[in-house]
């Protein structure tokens, strides 16, 4: 079993959790009762995503602090994904303010989660790590918009608050896209989707990006060299 695959396969089920969570937020914004049920299924394919990842994760641990902690981020991530799950039902079935106040805790736990993902991602090297750190920064500044429109809310400013919080589920959206392609990118550069493990950086003569540009940066060495001579 190719554990890596897994990984990815958490980080695309988490994107379709954030577009149909999405989707829901935006029929609320429409006065819609049933887009609480989408943001709690939502909800709950980003938390099944999160569980994936970290499972997975987990099995190909490398024992290095960067992945140590965007583990960790997966798992707590998770649990807000889950905590925002039971407070889209409680919502849908008329129990607002509960539904909110757990609501802007369990944003609270996703941005963490997301947080803690993006740092560890800075611990790390190899390819498309900017853009994995930037997509988990991202998506932990869509969960704590969230979060603010959800109080917003609860203080009965609900012009503002809904927009806000609509804003903040797309953000998610587009940070989990650009840290999901991040994923399936360095996989594919480092061959772990096919079992041909590459160490980074890459100079195995295997035509890859990163040989090319270690290369073109030791022929300008020596060329500055022989015009030193």
């Amino acid at each position: 079993m190719n554990h890596y695959v897994n990984i990815l396969t958490g980080a695309w089920v988490q994107v379709a959790g954030t577009v149909i969570a999405a989707v829901g937020e935006t029929v609320i914004l429409k006065g819609e009762q049933r887009g609480f049920r989408l943001v709690s299924i939502g909800n709950g394919f980003e938390a099944a995503g999160n569980g994936i990842q970290g499972t997975a994760s987990l099995r190909v641990f490398d024992g290095t602090e960067g992945e140590r902690i965007r583990i960790a981020g997966d798992w707590i991530q998770g649990g807000g994904n889950a905590a925002n799950v039971v407070a889209a039902e409680l919502q849908y079935a008329g129990e607002e303010e509960a539904g909110l106040i757990l609501d802007v805790k369990g944003d609270v736990v996703q941005a963490v989660g997301a947080g803690l993902e993006a740092y560890g991602g800075t611990l790390l090297e190899g390819p498309y790590i900017d853009l994995l750190v930037s997509g988990n920064t991202i998506q932990a500044l869509g969960c704590i918009l969230e979060g603010i429109g959800e109080v917003l809310i609860i203080k009965g400013d609900e012009e503002t608050g809904l927009p806000v919080t609509t804003f903040g589920s797309y953000a998610q959206v587009a940070g989990a896209i650009m840290a999901a392609v991040a994923l399936t990118k360095r996989y594919e550069e480092e061959g772990l989707l096919v079992g041909e493990k590459r160490v980074y950086p890459f100079n195995q003569g295997d035509g890859t990006i990163w040989e090319k540009m270690r290369n073109a940066e030791t022929t300008k060495s020596q060329g500055r060299r022989m015009a030193d001579v």
